[in-house]
């Protein structure tokens, strides 16, 4: 899967969990700019978990991986390649 497909999934999930629309999102901007909150953060990381098998509740992600949508995106697509 690559990042792109990845980063679109994550925004569709960011626009439900934020009750938005992807037009009003933006994969560089930061999770809170983009509406979400630290519980909602979680409710991301449990997307994650069931949609790609990673468990990243228990996994050390830096604060640069969680900076903004794209860089998660793409710390997703190189966990899934190794």
């Amino acid at each position: 899967m690559n990042e792109q497909t990845i980063q679109q999934d994550l925004l569709a999930e960011i626009a439900l969990l934020t009750r938005s629309t992807l037009e009003n999102l933006n994969a560089d901007d930061s999770f809170r700019e983009n509406g979400l909150d630290s519980l909602s953060f979680i409710a991301l990381l449990v997307f994650i978990r069931k949609k790609w098998g990673l468990n990243f509740l228990e996994k050390n992600l830096s604060s640069q991986d969680v900076s903004s949508p794209s860089a998660l995106a793409k710390k997703i697509a190189q966990e899934l390649e190794s």
